[in-house]
């Protein structure tokens, strides 16, 4: 049963079987990726759930965070695709730092618009808009320490929200600790 669509008395097109193969597994057990506001993870296991008020027959990834030991979650295999990705490739990694300074700012002035667009970034759980919040806040810092100034909580808070992501899936790819990102990055812009 189903949508069919018969052309000529041949079916050329069956919905349901479309929608099963869409359910492919694009990650494997083991696999490190990025998960929204957790991070990276691990790919655990790949498995059904026995819990009460869960389709027992739905399949679901189990994943550990790397630098939130004590989280585990679980994102169902066939809506996995627009809340995971994969960790960056090395060489994607290397190019993307290589492009830091091409990234533009925010150019947000009213701070609760500033504010949104922060949490519109962390959203998207790319490492390029995880930058854009760095260089934004860097900035507005310095700006407002010229002034005689503090930084605004706010700030605080996005920047190392922004720095645990960006540094936790670079360290990830680079295959370093978490600690040496932010100095590999540094030698690796001053020799550009």
């Amino acid at each position: 049963m189903g949508i069919l669509l018969v052309v000529n008395g041949n079916c050329v097109f069956n919905f349901l079987q479309w929608a099963e193969e869409r359910k492919v597994k694009v990650f494997q057990k083991g696999e490190r990726v990025v998960c929204g506001s957790k991070g990276v993870c691990v790919v655990e296991e790949i498995t059904t759930l026995d819990i009460a008020g869960v389709d027992r027959k739905r399949e679901y990834y189990i994943l550990k965070p790397l630098y939130l030991s004590s989280s585990t979650v679980y994102i169902p295999v066939d809506t996995a695709e627009g809340s995971m990705r994969k960790v960056l490739a090395h060489e994607e990694a290397e190019n993307l730092i290589h492009r830091i300074p091409e990234i533009p700012l925010i150019t947000i002035a009213n701070d609760k618009l500033l504010e949104q667009e922060y949490k519109n970034c962390l959203k998207t759980s790319s490492c390029q808009d995880l930058i854009r919040i760095i260089k934004t806040i860097y900035l507005r810092k310095r700006a407002r320490e010229e002034a005689g100034r503090k930084e605004t909580a706010v700030d605080a808070r996005y920047f190392r929200i922004a720095e645990d992501h960006l540094y936790g899936e670079l360290a990830v790819a680079l295959d370093m600790s978490r600690e040496n990102v932010e100095s590999y990055i540094n030698t690796s812009l001053q020799s550009v």
